[in-house]
């Protein structure tokens, strides 16, 4: 998976690769990418935990989605997976 500095242009301008589904990874925040599929769709993503698991954030070009919400949802999403862990072990 690439890594990036993931900004609101450089997520603008990613373009899809020929039969494969593509994650950007963010230099800055763990975790937090962008997914695109071969189609050019786009979406907002948080993998985390040791098996790598990948939950949605939301849709890359809707209304009030751009990537400041998306790293405030990471980092409330991330905080909330650490303390659920935390009490399940």
């Amino acid at each position: 998976m690439p890594s990036i500095a993931l900004t609101d242009l450089t997520v603008r301008n990613l373009k899809p690769v020929p039969g494969k589904r593509v994650t950007y990874l963010d230099k800055v925040l763990k975790g937090f990418g962008v997914r695109v599929t071969e189609h050019g769709a786009k979406s907002y993503v948080l993998t985390y935990g040791e098996d790598r698991k990948r939950i949605t954030l939301g849709i890359v070009g809707t209304p009030r989605r751009n990537s400041r919400i998306a790293r405030s949802s990471t980092r409330h999403t991330s905080a909330a997976l650490s303390e659920v862990s935390a009490t399940s072990a």
